[in-house]
């Protein structure tokens, strides 16, 4: 099934190469929610689930997004996608290779192809919800130092080389995968009820890439004091706005955003960034060519 509403705003971004291709509501028609499969086995007279398997299909009409996304998928880089509707969103937050297929169907039908994501990952930063970070854990979570390598390694916010990562999760769910609220040390919790509790080295933050320019977003959370900022990819502000009492606020994100980062003074809830206006549909933006070695070069022309 779609989304309660369907979809207004379609955005398919590789975050390694900074390719976007942005979709219409009118050039993707009949897109659904994605579907989830789930295999499960009974211990003890309870069944628990042993894998999952996700897939969301887009078809599209217009060959000029079709061109860039078979372009996007040639250069086998991970995906992510945002599907906007009118009041509820499906999210799709973890990167996954992209596959498009044709479409044709014969005479009388208009030409296309199916942009396709499927995914294993049992866990991650997948959802339908109005609030575009309600998926991503927050509510009973700690801080957790998560061996590894921080960021996904595309513009100037990420890929720091650190290597060890600060994440606010849930105990059990240390798989957890896709973006995560970083504490910014050790110490830092939140409770079943949404009340955070700094750690010392300040404000957790939370970067999202989502270069959704054009749309309107909105923060609430009657009980969340927090900002949202918009980076280009060289990691230059472009615009900002900070929510500092119950009152909510709005931005626009400005053209050249690559990234929108999330900064919680405090809470005794969720943070809600929800979508006042999806915006129109951009062409294509194209981004770099990244090699298997995976070394990142350059900016994007869309953005600084």
């Amino acid at each position: 099934m779609p989304a309660r509403d369907g979809y207004i705003r379609i955005i398919f971004i590789q975050e390694v190469t900074g390719m976007v291709v942005d979709i219409g509501a009118l050039m993707a028609q009949n897109t659904a929610s994605p579907t989830v499969d789930e295999k499960r086995m009974a211990f003890d007279g309870t069944e628990r689930v042993l894998s999952r398997t996700r897939l969301l299909e887009v078809p599209i009409h217009r060959e000029c997004d079709i061109q860039y996304l078979r372009i996007m998928a040639d250069l086998e880089w991970p995906v992510t996608a945002y599907l906007f509707g009118m009041a509820v969103h499906d999210i799709w937050a973890v990167g996954e290779l992209l596959d498009v297929q044709d479409a044709r169907r014969g005479a009388g039908n208009m030409a296309g192809a199916i942009a396709r994501l499927s995914s294993i990952v049992f866990d991650g930063a997948f959802g339908q919800s109005d609030n575009l970070i309600g998926n991503i854990p927050w509510e009973c979570t700690e801080s957790i130092l998560i061996p590894g390598e921080a960021g996904s390694g595309s513009g100037s916010l990420f890929g720091s080389g650190d290597a060890s990562n600060w994440k606010l999760l849930e105990t059990y769910r240390k798989g957890f995968e896709g973006p995560t609220w970083d504490p910014r040390g050790d110490g830092a919790s939140v409770d079943v009820a949404g009340q955070l509790t700094k750690s010392a080295g300040g404000n957790p933050i939370l970067d999202l890439v989502l270069p959704c320019q054009g749309s309107t977003l909105r923060l609430g959370g009657e009980d969340v004091l927090f900002s949202l900022l918009c980076f280009d990819w060289s990691g230059n502000l472009l615009s900002s706005v900070s929510k500092t009492d119950a009152t909510e606020q709005t931005i626009k994100i400005p053209d050249g955003t690559w990234t929108i980062r999330l900064s919680v003074d405090s809470a005794g809830q969720i943070p809600e960034v929800t979508v006042d206006s999806p915006g129109r549909a951009v062409d294509p933006r194209v981004g770099l060519y990244v090699g298997d070695d995976g070394v990142v070069t350059g900016i994007p022309s869309w953005t600084s």
